[in-house]
């Protein structure tokens, strides 16, 4: 029998700085147990020892909480129902995509699109990452257990004096395959640096076995793989502008880490990043992208400001999802 009403299960494929965040916050109300569920394992396998594992101890608890709708979200959200359980399903954004050529999301394959659908219908709230997350998850329930959350940054966050910035462009993902490559757009931002040879490029986030895919990157191009917050931190400060070209991004939160230290952003027009950008900074069309020489050199000539810094502290810090996240949870007991 339950012993209080502050038991949560938290189901995830991977303890991301997303994931890691949220679970920092629920430690605060909830005892949290956290679930990895083994996406890279043979999936019936790893389903078959997940739907036991929930057979046996999902009883012990009152909320069920979890990280993006895919195959791991099924069974948890079927027990849920069956426990007269609440559940929470957080809609990050691959499980709302479908990029083709790149064969990205979750609704390239039929039977995770079913198991996607569901699994919004069936649980207690959708907690949507962003509002384009929000109008897709719309368009495939139909229902209305939907909610916005915005994702937050907990990066630390310094004063950065105006002098300290150089002429350097940066952009940050973790980009462990050749499909996140393209996804991010890194293959556009090294064509760019071909053009504008006269400022500095930094992109960071990539692994060292994808470095082939930059061929023979120009003088003006650093490429790392993960680094310390610290020299990453360090980064953000000298960097002028923060450039994310993807061809799909639901949020971004490095664009939102770049905006915190006064990074001028430009981003394309797609998914979550306009509204992290407001209308702070540079958001560019796949059909204009022949202008970001110009829109590039437009950003390096403004006069350094906190407008960027302000809208981060406002919207987007990991403080404020606390609140929202506590307070939504609190009204389903």
């Amino acid at each position: 029998m339950k012993s209080d009403r502050n038991n949560l299960l938290l189901i995830h494929t991977g303890l991301s700085t997303f994931v890691k965040g949220d679970v920092e916050i629920l430690k605060k109300k909830y005892n949290v147990t956290s679930y990895q569920y083994d996406s890279r394992s043979w999936q019936l396998v790893v389903v078959i020892k997940q739907f036991l594992w929930l057979l046996f101890n999902v009883w012990r608890f009152d909320k069920i909480y979890i990280w993006f709708g895919d195959y791991h979200a099924f069974f948890p959200i079927i027990f849920a129902n069956v426990f007269k359980i609440k559940s929470f399903l957080v809609v990050g954004g691959y499980d709302v995509c479908k990029i083709k050529h790149l064969k990205y999301g979750c609704f390239i394959n039929p039977l995770r699109a079913w198991i996607v659908r569901y699994s919004m219908k069936h649980c207690t709230l959708n907690l949507c990452v962003s509002n384009y997350v929000l109008r897709k998850v719309k368009v495939i329930t139909k229902q209305e257990n939907n909610m916005l959350l915005f994702n937050g940054t907990n990066i630390r966050c310094e004063n950065v004096d105006k002098s300290y910035k150089k002429e350097m462009i940066i952009t940050v993902a973790i980009i462990n395959d050749e499909r996140t490559f393209y996804r991010k757009g890194i293959d556009r931002i090294l064509k760019l640096a071909e053009e504008l040879s006269e400022y500095d490029f930094v992109v960071i986030g990539l692994n060292n076995n994808l470095k082939r895919l930059c061929g023979e990157s120009s003088g003006n191009v650093k490429i790392f793989a993960r680094i310390p917050q610290k020299d990453l931190v360090d980064y953000y400060k000298q960097a002028k502008v923060y450039m994310q070209l993807s061809i799909m991004d639901t949020f971004c939160l490095a664009l939102a880490e770049g905006m915190l230290y006064n990074c001028v952003p430009i981003v394309t027009n797609v998914g979550g990043m306009p509204e992290v950008v407001g209308d702070t900074g540079f958001v560019v069309n796949e059909r204009s992208l022949n202008l970001l020489p110009s829109i590039v050199k437009q950003a390096m000539n403004r006069d350094y400001s906190n407008i960027y810094r302000e809208r981060i502290e406002k919207n987007f810090l990991l403080s404020t999802r606390a609140k929202g996240l506590l307070e939504i949870l609190n009204q389903y007991n």
